[in-house]
């Protein structure tokens, strides 16, 4: 019987390509894209993905930095990520019908430390829930993580959280819960990469889970 313990802390992927209709489609790694994490008043790094011979790094050469005013002009161009395929409608009926269902009648999850739901030390920043990612690939865990506090905090997603999860579940048919197209992303899912982690770090709309 899987049980949850509560981490929350105050703080804070690269985005879809806006010209693929396909939701699960997520461009490669360093498509141009922070690699550091450089939250306000840093830098961060930056991969490239220049041609050869178009003046690209060398290898093992350090990549060109980010800088404050770059990073702040890249969240601002990757903001489509809160809305674009986000069905709030539809990640209610799934929890209504699909996940309380699987918690109730076979996963049976006990909370531990949930009894008073956090709220947010800036309002204008969200938290950060950390969990430990356990059993087989697929996260029937972090869903039922998901649907359990949604309940909890009455459906109200803005004290609930959005999950990066990995790009690979966006990409790949057979990781769409029940094969459905677009699944995690209508339900909220946001592709884990560096960009990404940035942009929802200025998002007002729902707090953020990490499950690694």
């Amino acid at each position: 019987m899987p049980e949850f313990q509560q981490v929350a802390d105050r703080n804070t992927p690269e985005p879809l390509d806006a010209a693929d209709p396909s939701p699960y489609r997520a461009k490669a790694s360093g498509d141009g894209l922070p690699a550091g994490m450089g939250s306000a008043g840093h830098s961060a790094d930056v991969r490239t993905t220049a041609e050869p011979g178009a003046g690209s790094a060398a290898a093992g050469e350090a990549a060109p930095r980010m800088t404050d005013a770059e990073l702040a002009q890249a969240i601002d161009a990757n903001r489509f990520i809160y809305e674009r395929w986000f069905d709030p409608d539809y990640a209610y009926s799934v929890q209504r019908n699909i996940a309380r269902e699987l918690d109730r009648n076979y996963f049976r999850v006990r909370w531990i430390g949930f009894e008073k739901i956090p709220e947010r030390n800036d309002p204008e920043r969200p938290l950060i829930y950390f969990g430990n990612h356990s059993g087989m690939t697929f996260p029937w865990d972090a869903v039922m993580l998901t649907s359990g506090m949604l309940e909890r905090v009455g459906f109200d997603i803005r004290r609930a959280w959005r999950p990066l999860v990995a790009p690979a579940l966006n990409r790949i048919r057979l990781m769409n819960a029940f094969l459905i197209r677009g699944f995690w992303q209508r339900c909220g899912g946001i592709d884990a990469t560096t960009l990404n982690f940035e942009t929802m770090m200025q998002y007002q709309g729902s707090n953020v889970l990490i499950y690694p």
